[in-house]
């Protein structure tokens, strides 16, 4: 099955396991963008991650120019959120 216009992939920023999860999305982003063959119903809405938290969303993601790998960006909010994640036990 694929994301689609119908279908949202979220992974909770909860503890440790978190960062695993969030690379594990990033990895099925890329393999669905990626997939010409079986491309998703309705087409990809977005390439890229996004981290919500009390209302406000911006993208965490981006593509290498030279490369085209993705990468993710941690920026202040998405760091703290990380870092509390790491914390928690």
């Amino acid at each position: 099955m694929y994301p689609h216009r119908h279908l949202l992939l979220a992974v909770p920023i909860r503890d440790a396991s978190s960062i695993t999860a969030v690379q594990t999305l990033a990895g099925l982003v890329v393999q669905v963008l990626t997939d010409g063959a079986h491309g998703p119903p309705g087409g990809v809405l977005s390439p890229l991650l996004y981290f919500s938290r009390h209302g406000e969303v911006s993208a965490v993601s981006g593509f290498d120019d030279e490369t085209g790998a993705m990468r993710i960006e941690v920026d202040e909010r998405f760091g703290a959120a990380l870092e509390q994640a790491a914390a928690a036990v």
